[in-house]
């Protein structure tokens, strides 16, 4: 079976006993290693695309699915979600993987909900840190408003002009 990683030598080996192969010079049996190969590359990108494309749909069906929340078990989900074509699409090791990613990440989101309303010390200890962090910012921008830009430099030509501007040339008197 020819993949992308295979080489020449070991192409060249595993036929070197079949007649077609003997009566083919070098450089056709070259051309034809390399057409398999990128043959195999093909179907290996395919082979990807398609994972992601089930992977995707698979974390779709956990998003659209109001059962699975961040304290539901992976064997509630298989249960609920089992018989769904995303579901089966994807290995059980893919499954698992994504399903725990997708349960962190709605625990994160839970966690940080409970922050804002709790009122243990810890969620205080945090609801403080986090206004700190804005007073300080709104200093640090109102400190910056306030120091007037620096002058701008003007060019030699732009003060001629204005200079040239401000006082009114006389014009000769006529006699």
């Amino acid at each position: 079976m020819i993949t992308p990683t295979s080489t020449f030598k070991w192409f060249e080996g595993e036929l070197k006993g079949e007649a077609v192969f003997k009566e083919l010079g070098e450089e056709q049996c070259k051309a034809v290693f390399e057409s398999l190969v990128t043959k195999a590359k093909d179907a290996e990108e395919e082979a990807d695309k398609a994972a992601k494309r089930n992977r995707k749909k698979f974390v779709e069906l956990l998003q659209k699915s109001r059962e699975i929340t961040a304290k539901t078990s992976f064997q509630k989900a298989s249960k609920l979600l089992g018989k769904e074509p995303a579901w089966e699409a994807v290995d059980e090791t893919t499954r698992r993987q994504c399903f725990d990613i997708f349960v962190d990440q709605l625990k994160i989101q839970s966690g940080s909900k409970g922050d804002a309303g709790d009122d243990d010390a810890d969620g205080d200890d945090a609801g403080k840190k986090k206004e700190k962090k804005k007073e300080a910012g709104k200093k640090r921008r109102t400190e910056e408003d306030e120091e007037p830009p620096p002058p701008a430099k003007k060019s030699k030509k732009k003060k001629e002009v204005e200079e040239e501007e401000e006082v009114p040339k006389k014009k000769p008197k006529k006699k």
